[in-house]
């Protein structure tokens, strides 16, 4: 998939795949890169078995990449 994704639609196609509401989904997905951004400002790398690694990124010619993915295959 490459494309932008809203999050109302990606919350409700998590909640339709997992059989949950459209707030859990919500609170989910919040909930991950609330975690995910707390790990990555401590100076932790994140491995999550099945999604990938991420880390912080040092291109410092690119103001919007925040953190970069590792690896897009599962662990």
């Amino acid at each position: 998939m490459n494309r932008k994704i809203p999050f109302h639609e990606l919350a409700s196609l998590l909640a339709a795949n997992c059989n949950i509401s459209s707030e859990e989904a919500e609170e989910f997905i919040k909930s991950f890169f609330d975690l995910t951004t707390q790990a990555l400002s401590e100076g932790e790398s994140l491995r999550i078995k099945g999604i990938g690694a991420f880390e912080l990124s040092d291109d410092k010619d690119d103001p919007h990449q925040w953190f970069r993915v590792l690896m897009v295959h599962p662990l």
